[in-house]
């Protein structure tokens, strides 16, 4: 873990960021360099695919019912 956000930002740029789908990437990057995070595709790239890698680590069907609530 990292002791900041702005650690965690760099860390979330330089290490797990690279590791997504390049497609997927360039979309989510669409979306932030718009600053367009609350659009209904963003938030299922985000959630599909960085948050079930990086911060869940579980597929979304497997996510306890109170943090798909959450979602």
């Amino acid at each position: 873990m990292v002791p900041s956000i702005p650690d965690y930002q760099k860390y979330s740029d330089e290490v797990l960021a690279p590791k997504l789908d390049p497609e997927v990437l360039k979309e989510i990057m669409f979306y932030e360099d718009k600053e367009d995070y609350t659009n209904a595709r963003y938030m299922e790239l985000v959630v599909n695919n960085y948050y079930t890698e990086h911060i869940i680590r579980l597929p979304v069907a497997e996510w306890p019912e109170p943090l798909k609530q959450k979602f």
